[in-house]
């Protein structure tokens, strides 16, 4: 492993053990450094801030769900299909840090400022779902649709926040699936408004149709 991916999971894992112990508020690198045992200088030359760090643990998880998933598979399931298991992959590899992330969204929903990053981390977050899922499409679509799935995601998690264990996971999927099909319903509707050319619409079971 590169010395810079060492020290990014060495400085990631700090961050997490201290939104676990209730101490993540106001950290600045050089005390996510000390924490972590390393270097301060070499460690504000990766990150000027604990949300950057924060940042790399989204990316990480992101690269999580592409080599989780079971390539095979994945490439004959349904766009809907896809969408749903990349996202309950994303709940799966987060789940041994769900107190770092309630902690996170509990500061997210207390501070406008922390709430906005959140949003964009996710939005990033839900862009790469697509990708993994080949959904994104054209780069307005994949934009609108990364919306989408944010809404989606935060939804979902604050539900899944509130399981201790993973006993709520059959409920959780089924709230997915459920708002999954939503968006599917709400992309069918907004086709029927959109302007008639000599081609096509997109059949229902294709990446053009799906959100």
């Amino acid at each position: 492993m590169p010395a810079t991916d060492s020290l990014t999971e060495q400085l990631v894992e700090a961050a997490l053990g201290a939104a676990e112990e209730g101490e993540w508020r106001g950290l600045t690198v050089a005390q996510l450094a000390q924490r972590a045992n390393v270097d301060p200088d070499a460690a504000e030359v990766l990150f000027s801030s604990g949300d950057d760090v924060l940042d790399a643990f989204a990316r990480q998880t992101d690269e999580h769900i592409v080599s989780a998933l079971d390539e095979e598979d994945f490439a004959e399931a349904s766009p809907r299909e896809r969408l749903l298991e990349a996202l309950m992959c994303r709940l799966d590899a987060l789940a041994p840090r769900r107190a770092a992330v309630r902690m996170f969204a509990s500061e997210a929903q207390r501070c406008p400022g922390a709430g906005a990053r959140m949003f964009r981390r996710i939005h990033t977050s839900m862009g790469n779902v697509l990708d993994a899922a080949d959904l994104a499409g054209s780069e307005l679509e994949r934009m609108l649709r990364a919306t989408a799935l944010t809404y989606v995601w935060i939804r979902t998690s604050r539900r899944w926040l509130l399981e201790e264990e993973d006993r709520g996971l059959d409920a959780i999927f089924a709230m997915l699936d459920q708002e999954l099909g939503r968006l599917e319903t709400l992309a069918r509707c907004m086709q029927g408004f959109a302007p008639r050319n000599s081609g096509s619409t997109a059949p229902a079971d294709q990446p053009g149709a799906q959100v």
